[in-house]
């Protein structure tokens, strides 16, 4: 039985293979990464922790084709409406 107090348990895991976009929150959506952990002991209720965690997609910038400068413009002719009056 172990005493009163704050216990720390280590762990690791270890987030599935995968092409996972980032973290995100925003106004019209978000994308949120959380774990839940249970903690199960003989003749005791089950706790429940949960908790949310930022994750960062790894992007290489060693890719040739990250390092092309880019830029868009876009125009169009809108007429006179108030020509003839």
């Amino acid at each position: 039985m172990e005493s009163k107090g704050t216990h720390v348990y280590p762990f690791t895991f270890q987030i599935p293979q995968g092409n996972f976009p980032s973290s995100f929150h925003g106004a019209h959506g978000s994308i949120i990464y959380s774990m839940k952990v249970e903690i199960h002991r003989p003749w005791h209720l089950t706790k429940a922790f949960e908790t949310e965690f930022n994750f960062a997609t790894y992007i290489d910038t060693n890719q040739p084709h990250l390092l092309i400068s880019r830029w868009d413009s876009y125009s169009d002719y809108i007429p006179d409406l108030m020509k003839g009056e």
